[in-house]
């Protein structure tokens, strides 16, 4: 772990301490027989650099949401150990509409302008797949939905959070009849009520399926790409990845295999880690 606390860590450190927390969960999975599946960088890496793609600093997973359900409540009361279970619920001023687990034996401090500082580690992100309604519009119909939700806590959480007198106090003034309807603890609810939401409105017959609780809404998947579970390397290890994720990545990317230009070879996540 080293001994310099105060330090930052480099993106190097921050992939392998995010490929333990990994790590753990697969074995935690195959011990509870939950299917999960490699997603977003994480899949590109896996298939396009046989790890980490250079410049991501997280790891993402897709579970459906029975089975995220099942981990979720399995750190709640079964797990000891280093990793913890981060949602809305669990962690004050947690911001974000998926959940994460994290290692505490590190220190997450965001950089966003006026965004509360909530406590973390480094972590991976767990994106629920929820059904997702038969066609296209009432997808997109749903989703917007959801988002509309998401947007509306992340200004009760954060009213300060933008530039420019006038977008500020229209985010103020928003943010005074969000606190009016929902009260001071609706980081209690609001994800039963996205469930709620999301069950409302589909079936496990929709055979269009995707993660909806997130910002990603337009996302749209298909149940067929998540039939099967295949193995697949990254750093030198087996995971597991649905069997239609190259359809699947180029839903979301197009051809996932084409490195982007230079300049965009960068980080994108807005915060830096520390040893506790």
């Amino acid at each position: 772990m080293g001994t310099d606390l105060n330090r930052f860590l480099s993106i190097a450190e921050v992939q392998r301490a995010s490929f333990d927390v990994l790590v753990e969960i697969d074995k935690i999975c195959r011990d509870l027989n939950l299917a999960y599946t490699l997603s977003y960088g994480t899949l590109i890496g896996a298939i396009r650099h046989k790890g980490f793609i250079p410049w991501d600093d997280d790891v993402d997973i897709i579970m459906p949401r029975t089975d995220l359900e099942k981990l979720k409540n399995h750190f709640k009361t079964s797990y000891s150990g280093n990793l913890k279970w981060c949602d809305r619920t669990t962690i004050k001023n947690y911001p974000y509409c998926i959940p994460r687990v994290s290692d505490f034996r590190y220190r997450y401090k965001t950089s966003l302008r006026n965004q509360k500082d909530f406590d973390m580690g480094v972590f991976v992100d767990v994106y629920p797949l929820d059904n997702y309604c038969n066609t296209t519009k009432e997808a997109l119909k749903l989703g917007r939905k959801v988002w509309f939700k998401n947007r509306m806590f992340d200004i009760y959480l954060n009213p300060s959070k933008t530039k420019g007198f006038a977008k500020t106090m229209i985010r103020n003034i928003i943010y005074v009849f969000v606190r009016l309807i929902h009260g001071a603890d609706w980081n209690l609810r609001i994800d039963e009520e996205i469930n709620a939401l999301i069950k409302k409105h589909t079936n496990d017959n929709n055979q269009i399926v995707g993660v909806i609780s997130q910002v990603e809404w337009r996302e749209l998947m298909k149940k067929e790409w998540f039939s099967v579970y295949e193995e697949i390397k990254f750093e030198g290890r087996s995971f597991k990845v649905c069997a239609g994720y190259r359809e699947l990545l180029t839903s979301i990317y197009g051809d996932y295999m084409q490195l982007p230009p230079e300049e965009k070879r960068v980080q994108t996540h807005d915060y830096t880690m520390t040893i506790r």
